[in-house]
């Protein structure tokens, strides 16, 4: 009897746990949009069959919950709803979860993430951009879709984006597992829009290769005055630089030191010549930027660079169409303060010590070598260097020296030099559209001119571009596209010299002497040369002050581009159709 009633207790334990640890093992969907937490407990004590325990008020200050899981467990939805979305803590207990304050603050998230990121269908996403929030650290995902990247903060949160997938956020804490796994969707309204290659117009579900699309309200959502700028930072493996011998463009990346790596541009169907800097910005409809070497079956050995395929803008209304823009851009000058470099005093004070030390140096060579410049070559030693000389060599007193010294720490070269040279750069452009859809022939007449005062005195690059389009159908079966454009720029600059950076004079030297007049200044000789003093040879003087080159030493540029067109589409029948271009 005793055996049969203990054997009656273990068997009402086993079916009392047994629930519960399947439960526990068990997986669910869920999908809240902005619910409380109250509703989500519930919900989860209705499909997991677990009892939840709390005090009221630890569900009072919790925010509205909005996620989406699938295939998740038990343990997988307290952690990433309750611990991770709403800051509280759990233990669960003989098929109870008991809810509480978390007693302990989040501790400092740093690791490494590693993870990969996937479709609906389940198959890799490549180049999606994995940012972390609220910072400029980020990844693009590898061909397999894999992505690895250090992450460190509080509540870190990582955001996935890709174009033609709605965007993706990721919240990580400590129980983040090592290897995570997100899902995109498509987004159907992206789906919907027309990929246009040059060559042809599809749907992107039909398109195949690398491509990116970018509309024209995603270019106006910033200014940058050209449409390289703007583009970097909205296509993955974009770049744009500035060598110093001119700007460039990359999209395949460099795979070679010498050959070219500038992509094609085609504006309405034609190759350009000009680059993206003979584009009008505000004339674009749309860019398609492709990536892959499937370009190359239409351009040739051109597209080895990618191509940059853009659509200008054209009339959509019978009525007329007048739109006017303006943007202005200043940038400050250079501060160089963050360089802390040393001032007038400070660099004498060096250049003092420097001097006595070679003075006492038991070795007397460097000494002589100074003397024997200061007799025959003064133009090789500095101001200060002479003027401590010319002490030791009783040519002045101790006082006469410290006087010359104190009046040369007050000077700032460098002051003076930005106040000569540089300004604000002011960046002005306008743009003026005039378009109207008539009953035979679509028109569009664009002017736009770019004004910049590049930042530096005296100094203009100034762009005037005017264009037209027009469309006319001349049969059911016969399309013409004719345009024209032009740019006329014309640029001045100083020619670069060395005495005219703000680094070619010492700080405690000055442009001006007491009086304000220009000061001489030593820039390619000596000036107390005695063939430049004997006014027999009749040399001209070597004194150099850049307020006298500031107004002379320029590089003009004329630039005039003219480019035309006619493209014609015959569809001789569905599936068929020929274009000619000019």
């Amino acid at each position: 009897m005793k055996h049969s009633i203990i054997f009656a207790v273990i068997t009402a334990l086993l079916l009392m746990i047994a629930p519960s640890e399947a439960a526990a093992q068990q997986t669910y969907d869920v999908d809240y949009k902005e619910q409380s937490i109250e509703q989500i407990v519930k919900d989860l004590r209705k499909k997991t069959g677990y009892q939840f325990a709390y005090k009221k008020e630890i569900l009072q200050s919790t925010p509205l919950i909005t996620c989406s899981y699938k295939n998740a467990t038990l343990k997988q939805l307290l952690d990433r709803i309750f611990y991770e979305e709403a800051g509280i803590d759990y233990e669960i207990t003989n098929g109870t979860v008991i809810l509480k304050r978390a007693t302990k603050e989040r501790p400092y998230f740093k690791r490494i993430v590693t993870g990969m990121v996937t479709d609906q269908d389940d198959e890799p996403l490549p180049g999606v951009t994995v940012l972390v929030r609220d910072t400029k650290d980020g990844v693009s995902t590898d061909l397999e879709g894999m992505f690895s990247l250090m992450v460190e903060g509080l509540d870190p949160v990582l955001d996935f984006t890709y174009i033609g997938m709605k965007p993706v956020a990721l919240k990580l804490s400590s129980r983040t597992e090592k290897l995570v796994t997100v899902k995109m969707e498509s987004d159907t309204k992206l789906l919907d829009e027309v990929l246009v290659t040059g060559y042809q117009n599809i749907k992107r579900e039909n398109a195949t290769g690398s491509y990116q699309l970018i509309s024209s309200k995603t270019l106006e959502q910033r200014y940058t005055g050209d449409v390289a700028s703007n583009l970097e930072g909205l296509v993955p493996g974009l770049v744009s630089y500035d060598s110093g011998e001119g700007k460039g463009l990359t999209i395949r990346g460099i795979g070679t030191f010498e050959a070219n790596t500038t992509p094609l541009v085609v504006v309405d169907g034609l190759p350009v010549e000009g680059g993206l800097e003979s584009v009008n910005p505000y004339n674009i409809e749309n860019i398609t930027v492709l990536k892959d070497a499937a370009a190359a079956s239409i351009y040739g050995a051109r597209a080895s660079n990618g191509v940059i395929v853009i659509t200008t803008k054209r009339a959509k209304s019978e009525k007329l169409e007048l739109s006017f823009s303006a943007d202005m851009t200043i940038a400050e000058r250079p501060d160089y303060d963050y360089l802390q470099l040393a001032d007038a005093a400070q660099l004498i004070e060096l250049e003092r010590y420097n001097y006595q030390y070679v003075k006492k140096n038991p070795s007397k060579s460097a000494y002589k070598s100074l003397q024997n410049d200061y007799k025959n070559n003064r133009g090789a030693l500095s101001p200060i260097s002479r003027i401590l000389m010319s002490k030791d060599n009783g040519e002045i007193t101790a006082d006469e020296m410290e006087a010359m010294l104190t009046r040369l720490s007050q000077n700032d070269y460098f002051s003076e030099w930005q106040d000569l040279w540089q300004r604000q750069q002011i960046t002005q452009q306008y743009n003026l559209s005039l378009r109207n859809r008539g009953r035979y022939v679509n028109s569009s007449v664009v002017l736009n001119y770019k004004g910049d005062n590049m930042g530096v005195s005296r100094e203009q690059d100034n762009i005037l571009t005017a264009s037209y389009r027009g469309d006319m159908q001349l049969t059911k079966w016969l399309n013409l596209e004719f345009g024209a454009n032009i740019i006329s720029q014309r640029t001045k600059q100083h020619i670069s010299s060395t005495y005219n950076e703000v680094f070619a004079f010492a700080p405690y030297q000055s442009m001006y002497n007491d009086d304000g007049t220009p000061s001489a200044m030593e820039a390619g000789a000596w000036l107390e040369l005695p063939s430049l003093l004997n006014n027999q040879y009749g040399l001209k003087s070597e004194i150099y002050n850049p307020m006298d080159e500031i107004g002379f030493n320029f590089s003009r540029l004329r630039n005039t581009n003219l480019r035309s067109y006619v493209h014609a589409n015959a569809q001789l029948m569905d599936g068929l159709t020929l274009s000619g271009m000019f």
